[in-house]
């Protein structure tokens, strides 16, 4: 039933992007457009007023909103530990987060080489949007990129690509 669901979901947001295009609704397309938009409508007359928030986003990036934290998750199911250097990308219906790192996960001894290895996240988790809940997709037991943290990743089609700069070596 929820494969169902999922694939109306994907067949509707498929339906409203084709209506879209057709009807030719503006939509962004990128940040350098919406920056432009924004530096148009408010260096055309600043006596004139400002611009209808309802026709023109106006990008903000130093404006801070207070928002209520709701935690969606449901009956002990689990989620990714915090991390930093990770990579996100989503399409219609889910939001992947791949590898990363969090220097605080290990504990560090002085006999402990491998330290370094534990506080890097070799996993793919996915957040489903219709759902509003997170599923490891591969772990550590899956063969995943060694590159973990700081690297590049897309969505093409339903393929995920990681790269990273190689490791240099001085011959």
């Amino acid at each position: 039933m929820r494969i169902l669901v999922l694939l109306f979901y994907k067949f509707l947001a498929r339906v409203l992007n084709f209506l879209n295009k057709f009807l030719n609704v503006p939509r962004l397309r990128n940040l350098r457009e919406v920056v432009e938009l924004s530096a148009e409508e408010m260096s055309s007359d600043a006596s004139t007023a400002v611009a209808d928030s309802d026709q023109v986003f106006c990008f903000r990036p130093y404006e801070v909103k207070r928002v209520k934290y709701k935690s969606y998750t449901k009956n002990g199911r689990s989620r990714p530990f915090a991390r930093s250097g990770h990579r996100i990308v989503c399409d219609d219906a889910a939001i992947y987060c791949f590898g990363g790192f969090n220097p605080n996960m290990a504990v560090v001894t002085e006999d402990d080489d491998d330290a370094g290895s534990r506080c890097l996240f070799q996993e793919l988790w996915k957040y489903d949007i219709v759902r509003k809940e997170w599923s490891l997709v591969m772990g550590p037991n899956h063969v995943l990129p060694q590159e973990l943290a700081s690297n590049a990743m897309i969505l093409l089609g339903e393929t995920l690509i990681v790269s990273s700069v190689p490791k240099r070596t001085d011959n």
